[in-house]
């Protein structure tokens, strides 16, 4: 009964409808950047209304199907808002980064550095937590994806590739969800903290 009765004091101070509103609820926010290390540090700017984030790409990604591009002609990246399970929603509290890299044979794909939020008084704030991912191949870095949320730009993912596959790499990236009891926080560790099938 206790326990009933904190789930809806919890509901009453922030209803359902807040947590299904997603990232483009926030007033606030004004764009996303994705940081990515291909050769030397490049940043992708999205404003909060961005086309790009509101749709996942449908079929491979390739020079005229993506939202940035890494190694030419072989490293293509779509960034959409999503679930924590990489389903696109446009609602969505998460971003979702997937990765289409066609060498199996060299350094991965997919080297995100960092995923920052930009307010409108100016300050960003950087994702802290990987909802989900999928990486793949010989040069994929079991362990890196972690990268993606510890808010350094000099660290970066590398996802592998997707030679022969017709599913892309993925990243999804948010904020840690806030918990009323501290020891039922999920710890970040340079272990994976979901991995996808």
């Amino acid at each position: 009964m206790y326990r009933l009765i904190q789930i809806l004091l919890l509901l009453a101070v922030f209803p359902i409808s807040s947590f299904a509103q997603g990232l483009r609820s926030d007033k606030q926010l004004a764009s996303i950047t994705i940081f990515e290390k291909t050769s030397g540090l490049r940043s992708f700017s999205f404003k909060k209304e961005d086309p790009r984030l509101l749709v996942r790409r449908a079929g491979q990604l390739t020079w005229s199907n993506n939202d940035f591009s890494g190694v030419p002609s072989r490293e293509f990246y779509d960034a959409y808002y999503s679930d924590a399970d990489g389903k696109a929603n446009p609602n969505g509290n998460f971003v979702s980064i997937e990765i289409h890299f066609i060498n199996p044979h060299r350094g991965g794909g997919g080297n995100i550095t960092a995923v920052g939020f930009s307010y409108a008084d100016g300050s960003v704030k950087y994702a802290d937590y990987l909802a989900s991912f999928f990486g793949n191949g010989k040069n994929y870095l079991v362990g890196s994806e972690a990268k993606a949320v510890d808010g350094d730009t000099d660290t970066y993912t590398i996802m592998g590739n997707n030679y022969g596959l017709e599913r892309k790499l993925r990243l999804t990236v948010g904020f840690m969800p806030v918990y009323a009891e501290a020891s039922k926080r999920p710890v970040l560790t340079d272990k994976p903290v979901v991995k996808c099938p």
